[in-house]
């Protein structure tokens, strides 16, 4: 390995600040999808990716010139097989029942096989050009950064960019390896390798991604869609009965009866029981919320920040194409792709009902549509007699902190509700100030549908239930952390407790 000219070095380490964002943009998305992030398993997977880096760093002048160039090959190899082969290995230890191995590898191999090698190139530079080159260095990986953010953005906006991204994460790693390397053969040889990979992405995909869910579930799960967005990864599987899940960042957002039927208790039956409301949907899913309350509302506005779960929803969730919902989507149906706080504090409109159909508080972003504050918003947008729904992501009558932490919240701004409590599931609240029916009416239309052991709760006597008052404000995010906590000794150290 001759010593590189200091324009090749230059360029060598644009191209690392470069891959490094990309790297570390595919890797998260496809750990939060194997570990089903949650904003306490994202931060880990990120601080070791960093660690990684900084260890890489600190030991980079006690690797030797061979040791250099074997990990130059190594790197090239593993990374020629990304995020396929995470998927593969995380799925293979799943079915072995080892989910804090499969952490741990996470871990590891985000520290260590992801990041370090590229954070060996710049002190090696700075230690042969002298310490006058640090900043010239140091700039030129900074603007690879910005490249990195670049063709992240780019990616999102194509429906194969994340193997596009990964191409040019790859062509980049070969160009700094021939750097290095000034090589023809192994130029060459690389280049052909990328060409495989090109050929092989999209069966790798389906491949990888099924038997991830398939091993993870226990259940013969088959690839339907998926993609990386700039707010999470977006996947959609089909179970051997033809039934269609959706899962965001790895969690199940719709398929199987419990989530089917959150969508008649936060959508169809409140619907139902307004004179034509003007509906309004905060997230998006399978779209069932929006076909619930189409054929009561006079109106259904959708308001989602990811335009693809909207179109992937429309196009592989449906269970049969029904020609009378389509003619109703098309007369009352209204998307729009917004952050749900910015279009309900800006819009004109007033709501009769406003539905929550989002994930639970496991996450900062989505936390934040459950804080008081939010709740405020919104009833500044409810008519008099106007309603919000919403899941409460545990049972209240089962004694749930987040449970009990939503309602006190919902209580700090409403003046009345009511909590629908199905048997063995999550409860579900009705708020608003004035709520234009009562419990009687919510228990018949809940029988209509066939849900006659599903309890309704009023106000006196769900205040009782609370064992937590403590309402969640954007000052007072610690739902977020005590969730993931709880949510990571579940999944990872249950087994060695």
């Amino acid at each position: 390995m001759a010593e590189l000219t200091f324009p090749r070095k230059q360029l060598a380490l644009f191209l690392s600040g470069m891959n490094l964002m990309i790297i570390q943009f595919v890797m998260i998305r496809s750990f939060s999808s194997i570990l089903a992030g949650t904003e306490i398993v994202v931060m880990i997977v990120t601080l070791s990716f960093f660690a990684g880096y900084s260890v890489g760093y600190f030991c980079s002048d006690q690797i030797s010139v061979t040791v250099f160039k074997i990990a130059s090959v190594l790197v090239l190899a593993l990374h020629l097989t990304l995020p396929f082969s995470i998927r593969y290995l995380s799925g293979c230890l799943f079915g072995q029942g080892a989910a804090l191995l499969t952490l741990l590898t996470a871990i590891f191999v985000s520290a260590f096989g992801l990041s370090s090698y590229y954070s060996l190139l710049l002190p090696r530079f700075i230690a042969q050009e002298g310490r006058e080159s640090v900043g010239g260095f140091y700039r030129q990986e900074m603007i690879g950064v910005l490249a990195g953010l670049f063709f992240i953005f780019a990616s999102t906006l194509f429906p194969s960019g994340s193997t596009g991204l990964m191409v040019v994460y790859l062509l980049s790693l070969v160009a700094i390896l021939h750097c290095l390397w000034r090589s023809k053969v192994l130029l060459a040889v690389a280049c052909s390798l990328v060409l495989v990979y090109i050929g092989l992405a999209p069966q790798l995909e389906a491949g990888s991604v099924s038997y991830l869910y398939s091993q993870r579930s226990g259940n013969n799960l088959r690839w339907i869609f998926s993609a990386d967005t700039p707010y999470q990864r977006v996947e959609i599987l089909e179970g051997p009965d033809q039934a269609k899940a959706l899962y965001l960042d790895g969690m199940r957002h719709y398929g199987g009866d419990s989530l089917s039927d959150y969508n008649h208790y936060v959508s169809g039956i409140p619907a139902s029981l307004l004179s034509k409301p003007a509906v309004l949907v905060v997230g998006s899913g399978s779209m069932n919320a929006v076909h619930d309350a189409l054929p009561y509302g006079s109106s259904v506005d959708t308001v989602e920040i990811d335009k693809v779960v909207v179109e992937s929803g429309r196009i592989y969730l449906r269970e049969k194409p029904d020609a009378a919902t389509e003619a109703l989507l098309r007369e009352k149906w209204t998307l729009n792709v917004d952050d749900a706080k910015h279009f309900i504090k800006n819009t004109p409109k007033q709501f009769d009902m406003v539905v929550l159909d989002v994930a639970g508080p496991l996450q900062m972003q989505v936390a934040l549509l459950y804080s008081k504050e939010f709740f405020e918003i919104v009833s500044e947008k409810l008519t008099d007699d106007g309603i919000l729904c919403l899941s409460l992501n545990g049972q209240l009558m089962g004694k749930s902190i987040t449970a009990s932490r939503i309602t006190a919240t919902l209580l700090s701004v409403f003046r009345n509700l009511y909590v629908i409590a199905p048997p063995n599931s999550s409860s579900f609240a009705i708020a608003g100030n004035r709520i234009p029916f009562g419990r009687a009416e919510l228990l018949q239309a809940l029988a209509r549908r066939g849900f006659f052991k599903t309890a309704v709760v009023d106000l006196p006597a769900a205040e009782a239930m609370l064992i937590s008052k403590d309402i969640i404000t954007k000052e007072r995010m610690d739902i977020v952390p005590n969730r993931g906590i709880e949510r990571l000794i579940h999944n990872y150290f249950r087994e060695h407790n």
